[in-house]
């Protein structure tokens, strides 16, 4: 990392920082391979890092749909009634936890009840 010369970003090194981050590229990752400290990375490609993954998920979902509405791919379809349509399996969820019984002395009582009636107003 050689902090003597300024780092100058080029397109192909945006779009590349884009494209990893993206994919899950750690800022760390991204930054050894372009010889740059991390603030550095953070300082020349804020916006490349702050709309990677909304890219990502703009062209994964664009392929998707093109495969579900246009070629008739039954998973694609089957995805996308699951999980953008809301037509998923339902699934049940019940948790369970056991139940310790805790003696508290009334002072401690009455401090978790004061604590509680702050919150309560609080929200208010």
């Amino acid at each position: 990392m050689d902090d003597a010369r300024p780092h100058r970003p080029t397109d192909a090194q945006r779009k590349w920082v884009m494209e990893y981050y993206g994919m899950g590229a750690t800022q760390g990752d991204i930054a050894k391979v372009l010889n740059i400290d991390e603030k550095t990375l953070r300082k020349h490609y804020r916006e490349e890092l702050d709309t990677a993954l909304i890219n990502v998920n703009h062209q994964v979902a664009g392929a998707l749909y093109k495969r579900a509405v246009e070629d008739g791919d039954t998973s694609a379809i089957i995805w996308w009634e699951k999980t953008r349509a809301g037509k998923g399996e339902k699934v049940d969820t019940t948790i369970t936890h056991q139940v310790k019984t805790v003696y508290l002395e009334k002072d401690e009582i009455q401090a978790i009840d004061q604590h509680i009636t702050d919150i309560i107003e609080h929200e208010d």
